[in-house]
């Protein structure tokens, strides 16, 4: 589906959003639950290439990193730029598909925050620490050496096969490690690039050297 077509099917489904064709935005009032909204603006003229980029235009989010915003430009903090890659290659592939199941949860889990003063669905820190357990994540493993070294190996293109060991050191062929799930999470970590891969990198070597 094209783009324009993209978000003609956004505006019909989201009747608080209109379009704004000069700036190429989409602006307005998105209800999350019952009489709950937020104001947004979402800029998406890099999308489906990253995720579009948003701002809460009420200041009920405020601009700090722990709130998981972006200080530098006040836009909303969705998730890892690994976590955003395999989201793009496998679950988001429309405007709709990305308010749904990327910015509604985000607004909710924010109005949950204001209640509780804590985020109903776990989120990951701010800056390198996040870096690090969205590849816990995506690999199913905690070790923050193995996961340096499966980096690595990947920009330097040594891929593993899946009749190879096991990443995790189980001695078993990667295919039955965990009843394949660890097969299906190196699949999954292939689809993060190499340039990806190597920005990370950078910040998790600094970030074991403190460690």
């Amino acid at each position: 589906m094209d783009i324009e077509n993209q978000v003609k099917e956004v505006l019909t489904f989201f009747k608080g959003l209109t379009y704004n064709e000069v700036e190429k935005k989409i602006i307005g009032r998105i209800y999350i639950l019952n009489e709950d909204y937020y104001e947004v603006e979402i800029n998406f003229t890099d999308f489906p290439n990253s995720l579009p980029v948003v701002k809460e235009l009420l200041t009920r989010i405020p601009i700090k990193a722990d709130r998981h915003t972006y200080t530098d430009n006040g836009s909303l903090c969705f998730t890892t730029r690994a976590n955003a890659e395999i989201l793009l290659k496998t679950k988001i592939k429309t405007l709709k598909d990305f308010i749904n199941h990327i910015l509604i949860p985000y607004l909710r889990n924010n109005s949950y925050y204001e209640i509780h003063n804590k985020y109903f669905s776990n989120e990951y820190s701010h800056g390198t620490l996040g870096v690090m357990e969205s590849y816990k994540d995506i690999l199913m493993i905690n070790d923050n050496y193995k996961i340096a070294r499966l980096i690595l190996d990947r920009i330097e293109g040594r891929n593993l096969k899946f009749k190879d060991l096991c990443y995790c050191n189980s001695n078993l062929p990667l295919k039955k490690c965990k009843n394949g799930k660890h097969e299906k999470a190196y699949r999954t970590f292939k689809l993060i690039s190499s340039d990806t891969l190597t920005n990370d990198l950078v910040k998790i070597i600094e970030f074991l050297k403190l460690d």
